[in-house]
């Protein structure tokens, strides 16, 4: 897990707390296929050059206790096409989307783009 501190990456737990050497790449994709094509190809290019790289992918989610509601509550605010993969669900269904989405080398991790109406943003919820 990282988290950004103006332009550098910090990884959570790093004993020094100093910013990772690594560089972290955000990409979006319409399905998983093509995050992994398109990750692939960036590990290769970093590779090439004797970087280390680590591959985030941009996930838009909105979550509820039930997917239905989650369905239900998107439909009534959100008309948008998805600009990258989407999950709408329960927390856990999130969950296992990034242990399959790191378990399966499609990315390293996820950058979670929450979907909501902006007042549920402010509050936290949605």
């Amino acid at each position: 897990m990282a988290t950004c501190v103006g332009d550098a990456w910090i990884e959570a737990g790093a004993p020094d707390g100093k910013a990772s050497s690594v560089d972290i790449v955000r990409i979006k994709a319409e399905d998983l296929r093509e995050a992994q094509r398109t990750a692939s190809r960036i590990r290769a290019d970093a590779r090439a050059s004797d970087r280390d790289v680590a591959v985030f992918l941009d996930v838009e989610s909105h979550t509820a206790v039930d997917a239905r509601t989650a369905w239900s509550e998107l439909d009534s605010f959100c008309s948008d096409e998805p600009t990258s993969v989407r999950y709408v669900g329960t927390e856990a269904g999130l969950l296992g989307l990034i242990s399959d989405i790191t378990a399966a080398g499609v990315a390293d991790g996820v950058t979670i783009l929450r979907l909501g109406r902006s007042e549920d943003a402010m509050k936290g919820t949605g």
